[in-house]
């Protein structure tokens, strides 16, 4: 028999095992796996090959294994949105490496390195860790199921191509200490939703929003001055209300397909760049309309 829960620690220091729902572990014994060490989880978890299948399947995916030994001994101390159950759940699909570097992200990280978790298909995280200020470059990159509503209050910088091709991210706001955002950033995010963009932000770099479709955008920074190439072609769904006066430079083929902003601000764009609406034939696709 093992020893009740009180018995193992008192509820102020009793480590936090989740709702894992996994019938053949009992919490007791969790318990007992995160307050031994890490020689005496290995015997033990040895010992019970033979009669419990988990920890034979976990002893047999020795990634797996020590991934969750990881999880139920020091955990991850931000919330990531989900329940612990789909939090294991989901660890045990990454690669050893994505999961090594899911697992050492804590509340004191704040950068998230350069293709950290580029071609992550099964990572779903819902949040980041809380003092994240730099997202490198592919950071995210092609990371599918990634379910992001909201990005860390302290963010600074998102590297080029951090989210490219994150359909799941449905952001609806950018934290206002952002001042860069790369080229590429959010190409294909299809359920991004940004009604602004961070207040401090002066350059769209090239391709930032391409197909962004349900980007609204209702007005630009007030101290933005340059939109690059293509920055938001086929963000069909932009609805610019004028564009700020501090704005000196739209490049070519900057709002190709966005055929829902105002005949004022097509006029205001044309004004600045008469290319700014053209296809990559020469195509002008600009309509005023009324």
């Amino acid at each position: 028999m093992f020893p009740s829960l009180a018995q193992l620690a008192p509820d102020s220091k009793r480590p936090n095992v989740g709702s894992f729902e996994l019938d053949d572990i009992p919490a007791e014994l969790l318990v007992q796996i995160v307050s031994s060490s890490s020689d005496d989880v290995h015997k033990l978890a040895l010992s019970l090959c033979a009669t419990n299948w988990f920890f034979k399947k976990l002893c047999d995916e020795g990634g797996v294994w020590k991934a969750f030994l990881r999880y139920l001994k020091w955990g991850v101390d931000w919330d990531t949105g989900l329940t612990s159950k789909e939090f294991f759940e989901m660890t045990r699909k990454l690669s050893d490496t994505h999961r090594t570097r899911l697992l050492n992200l804590d509340k004191t990280t704040t950068t998230i390195e350069a293709g950290a978790f580029k071609d992550c298909e099964e990572l779903s995280l819902k949040a980041l860790p809380p003092n994240i200020t730099t997202i490198g470059d592919s950071a995210f990159e092609n990371c599918e199921l990634l379910a992001l509503t909201s990005l860390p209050p302290k963010l600074i910088k998102i590297g080029a191509r951090a989210f490219y091709d994150c359909d799941g991210i449905s952001l609806t706001t950018l934290p206002e200490t952002v001042t860069t955002i790369g080229r590429h950033a959010f190409v294909g995010c299809d359920n991004l939703a940004l009604e602004s963009l961070p207040p401090k932000l002066t350059v769209i770099q090239t391709s930032t929003f391409i197909d962004c479709k349900k980007l609204v955008l209702n007005e630009l920074p007030p101290n933005i001055t340059t939109i690059k190439w293509r920055a938001f072609s086929g963000c069909d769904n932009l609805r610019l209300a004028e564009l700020p006066p501090s704005l000196t430079s739209i490049r070519s083929g900057a709002f190709i397909d966005c055929n829902n902003l105002s005949r004022g601000v097509k006029i205001a764009i044309l004004n600045l760049n008469p290319q700014a609406f053209e296809t990559l034939n020469g195509e002008n696709t600009v309509h005023l309309g009324v």
